[in-house]
């Protein structure tokens, strides 16, 4: 496929695509391979399937309790 919307519509309607995501299946795998626990918070930020995307500002002023959320979870464990 040569553009992510020839991909996006390769992809059977009945599954109701919404979002995607890669990066965490590379951290859920590696530990998975060392025998390790791991744990992933997402935050959409772009979107292929709407056609929107969030500025600058907006991802610079609404991930902070994203992080923050996340930071704290950590500390819980």
């Amino acid at each position: 496929m040569t553009n992510m919307k020839q991909m996006l519509e390769s992809v059977p309607e009945q599954y109701h695509i919404t979002g995607a995501e890669m990066e965490a299946f590379s951290l859920f795998y590696n530990a998975k391979l060392l025998n390790k626990k791991a744990s992933c918070l997402l935050t959409v930020v772009d979107s292929y399937y709407y056609n929107e995307k969030a500025t600058a500002s907006q991802r610079q002023s609404s991930l902070d309790k994203m992080i923050t959320l996340g930071l704290e979870s950590a500390i819980l464990i």
